[in-house]
């Protein structure tokens, strides 16, 4: 089931292997900073009950839950290896601008958006090779629902909306 991982139309066992191997690329891409502050700069201190953050992350984040409803949305028993790709793809371009497009309070809170994903790629590497759609989903929900707390906490205490309702 496993053996042919280029077949864009291929089984969502074969779509696992492919996440594996993006998931990869996307924690590098999400893992990388800014250089750090020179000695001797303060670090800023957020004193109001929300932070302003900057529209381009409130849209990242959102972003990036659309990537998870995508993920969720598939049909275990016909997804393919190029669609959970191409969700991949999209959530690993996110994430890095939400690294990039985070500053002050908001740079804390998108590591545990990093931390989160990283569990989910995790997660499905160490799915056994046999393991079929339908498992490979209920094996890795508790990380896919992990992620989804650590945005709904990268979102609170900001500006920017909930996501809405699905």
């Amino acid at each position: 089931m496993y053996q042919d991982l280029g077949r864009r139309n291929a089984p969502l066992g074969l779509a696992v292997r492919a996440l594996m191997v993006a998931g990869v690329l996307l924690t590098g891409a999400a893992c990388s900073s800014n250089p750090p502050a020179p000695s001797g700069t303060p670090t800023p201190t957020v004193t109001a009950t929300t932070a302003t953050v900057s529209a381009a992350y409130c849209d990242d984040l959102q972003a990036l839950d659309g990537n998870v409803a995508q993920l969720r949305a598939l049909n275990p028993n016909t997804a393919t290896a190029a669609q959970v790709q191409t969700i991949i793809v999209d959530a690993q371009n996110n994430l890095g601008k939400a690294a990039q497009d985070a500053s002050g309070v908001a740079k804390a809170k998108i590591t545990g958006v990093q931390a989160a994903y990283s569990a989910l790629v995790a997660a499905f590497r160490a799915l056994p090779t046999n393991v079929s759609g339908t498992q490979a989903f209920q094996q890795v929900q508790p990380q896919i629902t992990a992620l989804v707390a650590a945005l709904d906490a990268a979102r609170a205490g900001t500006d920017c909306p909930s996501p809405t309702a699905s």
